[in-house]
Order: structure tokens, then C-alpha cells, then sequence
């Protein structure tokens, strides 16, 4: 499965799920959350329907998986980041050496190895 078959999979089961925002009632143990109809607000507990069931089952497993698609992510702005930030900075193509009365700057030895490099971490 992709990663995109698997968001779509946890965006379906959202979807289907009752919406909430969902209240937990320690008391009682019960989950439920309040609709507004007509102008009258009504507690709406949460029945177990295949839906719901669906959503609360697999809310751990598609949380775990969200939360390393976001460190995943964050890791690889963060390898790009540092990659445009050296080519955005100005001494590294106003700074160099002569070679054979040729001024090669840093930028120039570099040849987009930096952007290359950055761009293998990426996933995919």
C-alpha cells in the first residue's frame, strides 16, 4: 500500500465516522459529542456502528502512522532546507578561487551536489 492509498484509507474512515468534537465521560465511560438541531442541542453517544467501530479501531495504527509521516517530512524540510539556504547564501557564489586565471566560486565546485545529495534522502 502506498502512502497515499493509506491516507486516503484513514481520510475515508474520518469521513464515515460520526463527527465530533467527542466528549469522554469518565463517570459513565461513555464517548459522546452534541448536535445541534433545530436550535436544540442533544447529546448524540456514540454507537458502535461499523463505521465508528472502524475509525476507533484502527485510531492507533493510523495515528502511529501519521505521526512518523509527519517526522518523515520534517526531516526531509529540514535536509532541503539546509540545501536551498547554501545556495541562497551569497558567499557561496561570490567566494572561490583562481584556477588557470579562471574564478571559480563554491557554488561552482559544488555542481549541485549539495541539491543532489538532498534530494536522495527523499523518500519515494
Amino acid at each position: 500500500m502506498t502512502n497515499n492509498d493509506r491516507i486516503q484509507e484513514i481520510k475515508r474512515r474520518l469521513a464515515e465516522a460520526m463527527p465530533g468534537p467527542w466528549v469522554y465521560r469518565e463517570l459513565t465511560r461513555e464517548i459522546y459529542t452534541t448536535a445541534e438541531i433545530d436550535g436544540i442541542k442533544y447529546k448524540m453517544v456514540a454507537d458502535v456502528f461499523e463505521e465508528n467501530g472502524q475509525f476507533i479501531a484502527n485510531a492507533p495504527d493510523d495515528i502511529a502512522y501519521l505521526l512518523s509521516e509527519v517526522e518523515r517530512l520534517q526531516e526531509e524540510n529540514k535536509v532541503m532546507k539546509e540545501a536551498l539556504e547554501w545556495y541562497a547564501d551569497e558567499i557561496n557564489w561570490n567566494s572561490g578561487c583562481y584556477e588557470g586565471g579562471i574564478f571559480f566560486t563554491l557554488a561552482d565546485d559544488d555542481s549541485g551536489e549539495k541539491a543532489s545529495t538532498a534530494l536522495s534522502h527523499l523518500k519515494g
